[in-house]
C-alpha cells in the first residue's frame, strides 16, 4: 500500500520536471524562428549566390555495405552463473 502512495507522491515531481523540459524547448524553437527573419531583414541588399556544381562533386559516396556472413555452427545454451 506504501508503495501505491509513494508513486502518487512523486507524480507530480515528475510532472514539474516535464513543464520545465517543454519550456525549454519552446524557448528554443522561438529563437530559431527568429533568426531566419533577422538574417533576410539584414541581407535585404546582398544578392544569394549560387552554390559552384564542383561543391556537389566532390561530396564522397558513402561505401556500399557487405552482406552479413553467413551463421556457422549451431546456437548453444549456456549457464549464467
Amino acid at each position: 500500500m506504501s508503495k501505491y502512495f509513494l508513486s502518487l507522491l512523486l507524480l507530480p515531481c515528475l510532472a514539474g520536471c516535464a513543464v520545465v523540459d517543454l519550456a525549454a524547448h519552446g524557448v528554443k524553437q522561438y529563437e530559431k524562428s527568429k533568426q531566419p527573419a533577422a538574417a533576410e531583414s539584414g541581407n535585404t541588399n546582398a544578392q544569394p549566390t549560387a552554390a559552384p556544381a564542383a561543391d556537389v562533386a566532390q561530396v564522397a559516396e558513402p561505401e556500399p555495405v557487405s552482406a552479413a556472413p553467413e551463421p556457422t555452427g549451431t546456437i548453444r545454451a549456456q549457464s549464467l552463473d
